[in-house]
């Protein structure tokens, strides 16, 4: 079997530096810019001297590269080293090569802009090279002194030997409003409002649910979803009731472009726009999960804004990410949830008390008191997940596993953390589309959802984010979709 490392922007990443000062950019790369006239630098080894190494993409992008009917172009072909690079006993010998993959735009199908493009490496019996994928685990292999077989082993790609490109720009439009899967007409906002008794104002909200007597707090930026600092209050209320509410800081139409300033405005406690909070009750069947939303002067509103297309009606706006429906005859919503505390979503202060490593214990205790609100089964085992390393979510002092990859996704580890943790997890676990395992997540009609329908994800934030990421690239190879998704 050949194997070979990849590096540079590369296909194969290189054991050329013996991981002191490499650059590792593995199956997902990332890059921007227009496609036609693109070099992209590939280099790797083998364990030959002086073998043929040809570089082919595959033409047209929009194929499935493990069909054996895929059409693959050739590129170049270089050769390796005639004098080896010895690693652990074994004589590896580099190669490398530039290539220009869409060199006009006649070739643009190889690589449309803001899609995906697939290459892989061949020897002269036509074996494919060995890739790997974004997890660092490469590079800790090559840091330890691991012999290229175990590297081999343990790190291989999932899409092997695929490696996949990303062209990360521009962002495809949304084919949908954003949080308006699940939403009510503007009227209604009011009358839910009226149904729920909501108080008039935030003061009034805190008085009734017996703030801040034992509430938990927690200050982070939202930076997985929403874009905007949060100043979470949440307490226990007796006979099984909870009540949350979150101010929030920054602007809420500029994606992620304010997270510093936001975050110290989440700090300080200044410049406020906005408050949401929420009730659960164990005992209704409607309504057991209760929404309210509160404007900046802190008076009950009927519509909140989240992104950059402006204010959208609650409680729908809710509903999009908490789960649930709303009925327009009684104005009262079925089956929302509370959501777990993810903390790699947010990003926090640098300095105490509100630092990650200081709010722990806080978000043990909120994700603690989650689970009593009966989020639902997929919630529930996330949070147990989470805190089963350090003696569960009810241990005092007990830390997230935040990287806790449930048992059922072992065998698709990195499609797991690299695409359904940051960009599907925090809204699925409740909205009744869950991805507890991979065939619950293939099953979702993916490749529609995020390539062809473009109405995933359904927050702006997160699909920017998402577009941006190594993602699609791991979405493309395990579920082996023929589409470039351009």
């Amino acid at each position: 079997m050949q194997i070979a490392f990849r590096t540079g922007l590369g296909l194969v990443a290189s054991m050329l530096t013996l991981g002191t000062a490499c650059t590792l950019n593995p199956n997902g790369t990332t890059v921007s810019g227009n496609p036609i006239g693109r070099t992209v630098s590939l280099t790797g080894f083998v364990f030959t001297a002086n073998q043929n190494i040809r570089i082919q993409v595959l033409d047209p992008a929009d194929q499935d590269p493990d069909d054996s009917a895929a059409t693959w172009t050739t590129l170049t072909t270089v050769q390796s080293a005639a004098t080896p690079l010895v690693w652990q006993g074994d004589d590896m010998f580099g190669w490398s090569a530039s290539v220009v993959p869409v060199p006009n735009a006649g070739e643009i199908n190889r690589w449309r802009d803001g899609g995906l493009a697939r290459f892989r490496a061949l020897d002269p019996s036509n074996n494919r090279l060995a890739t790997f994928d974004d997890d660092g685990c490469l590079s800790a292999g090559i840091s330890a002194g691991d012999s290229y077989v175990t590297i081999f082993n343990n790190c291989k790609s999932h899409d092997m030997p695929v490696l996949t490109f990303v062209d990360e720009d521009p962002v495809a439009a949304s084919s949908e409003i954003y949080l308006t899967r699940r939403s009510n007409a503007a009227v209604e906002g009011g009358q839910y409002n009226a149904a729920i008794s909501a108080p008039a104002t935030l003061a009034a909200y805190k008085a009734t649910r017996g703030f801040p007597a034992g509430e938990i707090v927690a200050k982070y930026y939202n930076k997985g979803d929403l874009g905007i600092g949060r100043e979470m209050h949440c307490r226990a209320r007796g006979a099984g009731r909870v009540s949350c509410y979150v101010t929030n800081y920054g602007d809420p139409t500029d994606g992620l472009a304010d997270a510093s300033s936001a975050t110290t405005d989440t700090i300080n406690g200044v410049n406020h726009f906005a408050t949401v909070a929420m009730d659960y009750y164990p005992g209704p069947a409607t309504n057991q999960v209760r929404f309210y939303t509160y404007n900046g002067a802190d008076n009950i509103v009927t519509a909140a804004e989240l992104d950059s297309e402006g204010a959208k009606p609650t409680p729908g706006l809710c509903l999009s990410c908490h789960g649930g429906s709303y009925n327009a005859a009684t104005n009262s919503v079925t089956g929302a949830k509370f959501l777990p505390f993810d903390l790699d979503a947010f990003s926090y202060s640098g300095s105490a008390p509100w630092r990650k490593s200081d709010q722990q214990e806080s978000f043990r205790r909120l994700n603690a008191l989650i689970k009593t609100a009966n989020p639902g089964a997929s919630s529930t085992t996330l949070i147990d997940g989470w805190y089963a390393s350090t003696g569960g979510v009810s241990t005092v002092g007990a830390t997230q596993d935040s990287d806790w990859v449930p048992p059922a996704w072992t065998s698709e580890k990195i499609l797991y953390l690299k695409a359904v943790k940051p960009y599907c997890r925090t809204c699925h676990v409740s909205v009744g589309f869950p991805m507890d395992t991979p065939a619950q997540f293939k099953a979702y009609g993916i490749e529609n959802a995020v390539c062809d329908g473009k109405y995933m994800p359904h927050a702006e934030v997160t699909r920017k984010s998402f577009w941006q990421s190594s993602a699609r690239a791991h979405i493309a190879g395990a579920l082996n979709l023929s589409t470039d998704c351009d």
